[in-house]
Parts: structure tokens; sequence; C-alpha cells
């Protein structure tokens, strides 16, 4: 690796490399110790438990609406900018454990019921009110029409 390369990165990310190149195996980290590494873990999912239970609340809440507000809500979320959307990117991010840039429908129904204790069939209905390009999952654009906070009426 060039020089100036090396010298851009982090301190950490540093301590985490040469941590695993060291020569002598009895010195070398672990793979165990390298995922408890403060620099790995800062990349880390943190988990479906991790997002608020008043992002998914809107789910329902949205699920509830007529088909026209649903998308207006869509048109609304797709002209949002990236620094309006920060927190809710992040919360699809933890859902996405496939990181596929979806949920699938059977997630997003796992998560509803478990996490908000609804029954199976409200979840499935307020999954098939997000799913608008009917493919079986949620993408971000129909998650954020679903959970981007607007002003009642």
């Amino acid at each position: 690796m060039k020089s100036d390369t090396w010298m851009s990165l982090s301190l950490e990310a540093m301590d985490f490399t040469q941590a695993l190149l060291r020569v002598d195996p009895e010195k070398r980290m672990t793979a165990a110790e390298a995922l408890q590494h403060p620099w790995l873990k800062a990349f880390a999912p943190r988990g479906v438990k991790d997002v608020s239970h008043s992002i998914l609340e809107e789910i329902g809440q949205f699920a509830e609406q007529t088909p026209l507000r649903r998308c207006f809500r869509r048109l609304i979320a797709i002209s949002l900018e990236d620094e309006q959307t920060h927190e809710l990117r992040e919360a699809f991010l933890h859902m996405d454990v496939h990181k596929r840039g979806k949920i699938t429908a059977a997630q997003l129904e796992k998560i509803l019921t478990q996490r908000l204790d609804w029954d199976p069939t409200k979840a499935r209905d307020a999954t098939r009110a997000l799913d608008f390009t009917g493919d079986n999952s949620v993408h971000f654009s129909e998650f954020l029409a679903a959970t981007y906070p607007t002003y009642k009426s």
C-alpha cells in the first residue's frame, strides 16, 4: 500500500490492519478478537431491535390511508433530500438484514408482529400497502413513503 494511502487511514483502521497482519500467529489477532475490534464494530449493523416503535407504527397508519394519499406520500418521499431521510435510512438498513436494498415482505411482517405485537393479518395488510411494485418486498422509497412524518390534516 502506498504510504500516503496508509497515512490517510484512521488510527483504529491502521491498528486493526496491523493486528491482522502480524507474522507471529501467537501475536496475531484472532477472528473473535477482530470481530470485537472498535474499528470493525463501528460498521456493524445495530439490528432491528434498535428501530424505534414510532417508525414501525407509522407503517400501520400509512396502511390505513387511502390509495391516493399513499401515492401522494410516495411522490413526496422520492423528492426528499438525503439529509431529511438519514434516520429513516438507518432504520431501513438495520431491517435489511440481507443487505439487498429491500426488505422482504416476510421480514417486515415478522418485525411488525414481534416488535409491535400485531396480529399476522394486520402485519400482512400493512406490508402489502407498502409494496407499490408488487414484488413481495419493500424498497427504501416505499418504506420512506410510509414512515416519513407528514402533517396530519
